[in-house]
């Protein structure tokens, strides 16, 4: 079984563009913002898949 992380991940969806935030579990867990990306399926698909890759 590999190491894990765990994370929770917010979505601020749009029309055309969506925001993306993560926040580092627990309660002094920090919060960065990742970015904004077309609301396309594309785009969600390569971003979810770069934050699952950290």
């Amino acid at each position: 079984m590999g190491d894990y992380r765990e994370a929770f991940v917010g979505i601020d969806v749009a029309k055309l563009r969506n925001a993306i935030a993560i926040a580092d579990a627990g309660r002094e867990g920090e919060v960065r913002f990742f970015g904004e990306v077309d609301a396309s399926d594309t785009s969600m698909r390569r971003v979810i898949q770069r934050i699952a890759a950290k």
